[in-house]
């Protein structure tokens, strides 16, 4: 399977991912766009807010990060996954960009956003790690870790509680 169709079936995967997020926060929208970073991107609907999916040059789903700090920089253990994989980063990505639905994040704390969060899946960090751990369901992520930002423990609690922050903690140690 090449490239192109292999993005394509990941964006199909990941549409239907976010569509199911709205079952549990009707106010959220967004956008996905298949981007080449190295080209001339509108950046101008890029914020703190954004997903992203990065792809190895052989089609393989990189990492599922937040930012766009991330996706400029790239984090330094999928370097090194892709290093011992004997792959490099493609310049392709999807971008996911909440338009609706999702609280700002402010400056750097706990759950970037989750203050006066009922739901899990009003935050960025939330929603990024719902999107890492749904997409592996299906889809090998070689850092298959770096979306998750709260502890198994905390996520199992959440995840069965309809993804209610309620009565579920601290998502902090």
């Amino acid at each position: 399977m090449c490239l192109n169709s292999k993005i394509k079936n990941v964006k199909t995967k990941t549409n239907n991912i976010m569509k199911t997020i709205k079952e549990y926060n009707s106010d959220f929208s967004y956008t996905i766009e298949e981007i080449d970073i190295e080209k001339e991107v509108n950046k101008s609907k890029w914020n703190n807010q954004m997903l992203f999916i990065a792809f190895s040059i052989d089609g393989r789903v990189a990492v599922v990060g937040a930012g766009p700090n991330d996706i400029k920089n790239g984090k330094s253990k999928t370097k090194i996954i892709l290093k011992e994989n004997n792959t490099k980063l493609s310049s392709t990505f999807l971008i996911i960009i909440p338009t609706g639905g999702i609280n700002k994040v402010g400056s750097r704390g706990i759950g970037r956003g989750i203050k006066d969060c009922k739901n899990i899946l009003q935050c960025r960090n939330g929603i990024e790690m719902y999107l890492g751990e749904e997409l592996l369901l299906s889809t090998p992520i070689l850092n298959s870790d770096s979306h998750k930002n709260y502890k198994d423990e905390y996520w199992k609690k959440i995840k069965e509680n309809k993804y209610s922050i309620i009565g579920c903690g601290s998502p902090t140690p």
